[in-house]
This record gives structure tokens, sequence and C-alpha cells, in this order.
């Protein structure tokens, strides 16, 4: 089975980047805080942010060895930078930082793509 490292960074990524967008929402449409609070759960947010983590870690440095292109490393570290910020913010700037953290690595895993396939071709 030949896994796409980008695509699942990207899916794994936006995955992270809905469950922070969800909690507004749901306030915003009056839903029940009961599934606000399975949402704001510690371990949810560690089952999102390593798989995460860890296709940026699998994925961008394969790729900067095949295309040379430093771009995608570097929206990489900006996103692994905000996450760190991320974890040391007040509860009411956390999700800014987590929020440009998934954009910064979801932007970084498709660069990486686009540049893989204009590599090959």
């Amino acid at each position: 089975m030949n896994v796409n490292k980008d695509i699942m960074g990207v899916f794994f990524s936006c995955l992270c980047l809905t469950h922070c967008l969800m909690g507004p929402i749901m306030i915003f449409l009056g839903l029940s805080s009961i599934s606000l609070a399975f949402l704001e759960k510690e371990w949810v947010h560690y089952l999102l942010i390593v798989p995460m983590l860890l296709f940026v870690i699998w994925s961008i440095p394969s790729g900067f060895r095949i295309h040379h292109k430093p771009i995608p490393s570097v929206f990489a570290s900006i996103g692994v930078v905000l996450f760190v910020l991320g974890l040391f913010a007040s509860e009411a700037n956390e999700e800014f930082f987590v929020i440009g953290a998934s954009c910064m690595i979801i932007i970084a895993h498709l660069c990486n793509r686009f540049l893989l396939v204009k590599f090959k071709n």
C-alpha cells in the first residue's frame, strides 16, 4: 500500500482545523455544552496533533531531498512554531495559534506535493 504522506498530512491538518473551528461555530449556533465538552477534552487535542506533526516530520524532509526547494520547510516550521506558541498561550488566544499552525502545515503539504509532482514530470 502506497500512502501519500502529503495527502494524509493535509487530511489530519484539516481535521485539526475543523476541530478548532467547531467550538465557536457550535456556540454561535447555540448547540449544547455537552458536545462542546467532548471537543475540549485534552486527549482529543493529542489525538489530532500527534499524527499531524508525525506526517510533517515524515513528509517534508523527504520531499526536500527530492525537490531541494525550501518553501514547504519554511511553512512547516512556521506551523510547528505556532503550535508550540499555542501550548503556552492563554485559552483565549490558543485557537488563533492552532488555526494558524494548521493552515501553515496545510500549505506546506500542498506546496510539497506540488513540487514533488512537478519534479517527477
